[in-house]
């Protein structure tokens, strides 16, 4: 992806402005939230399979990107974001594994997470396996990330009234 680093920039901008970063997230959460896109993820999964059409689409009367490739796109935006404001730099870097069924990557990107957490990985190399799910899936990730930051900036301060 072109101007990977000055897209991480403009995330985690954007995300001072809508407030979310007034009292900084612990890390804990920032990987507990980073874990809620994985299984929303696998919810669209669930509810339109593998389906070219429904990785990236709108709702009628809808401005918010859906799918699987917005969900996807939305652990990598806050893998961006964390990194951008820990000073920890990202790299977009291509290579696709090879990977057996689509619920067993969600379970990776899961036991990643957890690697996290406990301080045995690194974002990177959460973020390798999104770019290397999304490729051989053929899901839209670059867009769905270009076009989740688009709809982020018009959202109000501290959308939808949480503290995280």
């Amino acid at each position: 992806m072109k101007d990977f680093a000055k897209l991480c920039k403009q995330v985690h901008q954007t995300a001072v402005e809508k407030g979310w970063w007034k009292k900084p997230p612990s890390t804990e959460t920032i990987i507990c939230l980073i874990h809620t896109e994985i299984s929303e993820a696998f919810e669209e999964y669930r509810r339109y399979g593998l389906n070219p059409e429904k990785f990236l689409f709108y709702g009628i009367g809808n401005s918010k990107p859906e799918g699987i490739a917005v969900e996807l796109a939305d652990v990598v935006i806050r893998l961006m974001n964390w990194c951008e404001h820990d000073g920890v730099e990202l790299e977009w870097v291509l290579g696709y594994p090879e990977i057996p069924e689509f619920a067993l990557c969600m379970l990776g990107l899961h036991d990643i997470c957890v690697s996290l957490g406990n301080g045995r990985d690194h974002p990177q190399t959460l973020l390798h396996h999104v770019i290397g799910v999304c490729g051989v899936f053929n899901i839209p990730l670059e867009q769905a990330i270009r076009e989740k930051m688009a709809y982020d900036e018009t959202r109000p301060f501290k959308h939808g009234g949480l503290e995280c």
